[in-house]
């Protein structure tokens, strides 16, 4: 009877433990696909810096170009202030490439945490299957004791019927 009161005990708390399992497995996938939408953000703005930086670099080379003519033709008042605005272009281009390198450096850290992730899900997973299996392959073993300690049992209860019924006949 004990042994029919743990093994029922057992077998519930494999099934809670799954149910458990399953809902981590479930959470895991659900931060995946969150992690997976933001790399794809990332790697759109990546996308959208990049050909600004090309833009950027060919306007402050043909402004280079255009100073090398303007030193040539123009006073040191209008050279100046081509100059500044020079500087201010330089400052712009140094922040966008700042801005790109941060961007890439998210998408790697991004990259490397879904990485971990989906070796913890994919070691979570087959310890489920294998646990699963395990349980799977220990339940007729399970059902066969329960259905022996069942007959057990019954043929205790007729036995102990019979005594008593020889009792009162003696």
């Amino acid at each position: 009877m004990k042994q029919l009161q743990v093994s029922e005990t057992e077998r519930g708390n494999a099934s809670h433990s799954h149910s458990t399992l399953q809902s981590q497995i479930k959470s895991r996938t659900n931060m995946l696909d969150k992690l997976s939408q933001r790399i794809s953000e990332l790697r759109m703005q990546e996308k959208h810096c990049h050909p600004r930086i090309i833009q950027i670099s060919s306007s402050i080379e043909s402004l280079r170009q255009r100073i090398s003519l303007m030193r040539e033709n123009y006073s040191d008042a209008e050279q100046t202030s081509v100059a500044s605005e020079l500087s201010f272009l330089n400052k712009k281009k140094s922040s966008l490439y700042s801005e790109r390198s941060q961007i890439s450096k998210e998408l790697s850290e991004t990259e490397a945490g879904i990485s971990v992730i989906e070796d913890r899900s994919r070691l979570r997973k087959k310890a489920l299957v294998d646990e699963q299996t395990s349980i799977t392959g220990e339940k007729p073993s399970w059902n066969l004791t329960l259905r022996n300690l069942r007959r057990r049992k019954t043929h205790l209860k007729k036995s102990n019927r019979t005594k008593k019924q020889r009792t009162r006949i003696n």
